[in-house]
């Protein structure tokens, strides 16, 4: 769904959240990512065990197929990882992803919590491997990934007020 709505959907104009993050050079966010999906069963453990665990309330906005979960985490993160020099190519399908999580009931104060519990799945699993400049380049991607996805949920739920 992510990955469909990249090859259709032209990148948004000059400017937005994701401009400061793109114009930093990236440690190789692909390679450490490539090292986390080696341990995918071990990932989708951490990263689902860790959320549902430490905030049970956010389990019924997560589908229970677990398989379709896990490939809609994977395509996703793959995307975050191949334009980590270009994000603002994702700026529309991710303003389009937050607005969809609203169905589910995400609220801004979730977006924080699965970032972090992200990381953390991907720095325990990732191990040695995983370097201070790695997970920093992470941590804003994936903070630079919830803030476009926050802006496309609040649109839509001004345009719900309106």
């Amino acid at each position: 769904m992510l990955r469909k709505a990249v090859r259709e959907k032209k990148p948004a104009a000059q400017g937005g959240p994701m401009n400061e993050f793109r114009e930093r050079p990236q440690p190789d966010v692909k390679e450490s990512l490539q090292t986390v999906l080696s341990r995918l069963p071990d990932f989708v453990h951490e990263f689902y065990g860790m959320l549902f665990a430490e905030h049970p309330g956010l389990r019924p906005m997560f589908s229970d197929d677990m398989v379709q979960q896990r490939n809609n985490l994977v395509t996703a993160l793959a995307l975050v990882a191949k334009y980590v020099e270009n994000v603002r190519v994702l700026e529309i399908p991710l303003r389009e992803l937050g607005a969809r999580h609203l169905a589910y009931g995400a609220r801004p104060e979730h977006y924080p919590i699965v970032r972090d519990t992200m990381l953390r799945a991907m720095r325990k699993v990732a191990g040695p491997e995983w370097t201070p400049a790695v997970d920093q380049a992470w941590a804003d991607a994936l903070a630079a990934v919830s803030e476009i996805m926050m802006l496309g949920a609040s649109e839509v739920g001004r345009n719900l007020a309106a």
